[in-house]
């Protein structure tokens, strides 16, 4: 309302990619626009010289542009409100993130999750093991008297939900993960801005 009476402006976007792309309103005038410019520039450097963005991926665009595609696809294959609420609730969670889960964390955890399949694989040589390690499941919640999680417990202090979610979850469907995936990496790339908004405004002010 604001913006449709002439009250409010959106001067410029930024979007933090290789090359930054920028844009302006073409209703500014000459000299607001000179000023956008400037600060657009500040932005643009914060974001390459800054160490939380190194780890940011600079052709951000184009992956959002297939990311939308396949949602596009999914909504033609499951129906749009099935994705569409999916996508609700991954949306609800998306800032249960950890940036600091770096490359190496990851491999770390995947390697014991690999490691727990195949303990687990072992374990099982007749053909009704599964059914009797569900007897057993359901005599221990009943005598815990609470429900004992289905997820691995060695991770149960992973701050990232989403990253747990995505490997352990033994409801999701592939385009479920997927979209949770997708969900996740756009969180990551906006974790830096959220951390650093007001030194990356301040930043292009004291360019000023």
């Amino acid at each position: 309302m604001d913006y449709d009476l002439g009250l409010s402006k959106i001067y410029e976007l930024v979007i933090n990619a290789d090359p930054c792309y920028a844009f302006l309103l073409d209703s500014n005038t000459f000299v607001q626009n000179l000023m956008v410019s400037a600060h657009v520039l500040a932005h643009c450097d914060f974001f390459k010289n800054n160490a939380l963005f190194a780890a940011t991926p600079r052709d951000v665009v184009n992956r959002m542009s297939a990311s939308s595609e396949r949602f596009h696809e999914y909504e033609m294959q499951y129906g749009k409100e099935e994705v569409e609420g999916f996508l609700d609730a991954a949306l609800a969670i998306q800032e249960h993130v950890d940036a600091s889960l770096t490359a190496s964390r990851k491999r770390a955890i995947k390697e014991k999750d690999k490691e727990h399949q195949e303990k687990q694989s072992a374990k099982s040589e007749g053909r009704f093991d599964d059914l009797f390690a569900l007897d057993k499941y359901l005599h221990q919640e009943k005598g815990s008297g609470h429900a004992s999680s289905r997820f691995p417990q060695k991770e149960a202090w992973e701050k990232d939900l989403l990253f747990y979610l995505i490997h352990h979850s033994p409801v999701l469907t592939d385009w479920q993960r997927d979209v949770l995936t997708v969900i996740r990496e756009e969180m990551l790339y906006f974790w830096p801005q959220l951390e650093t908004k007001i030194m990356n405004e301040g930043w292009p002010s004291f360019g000023y």
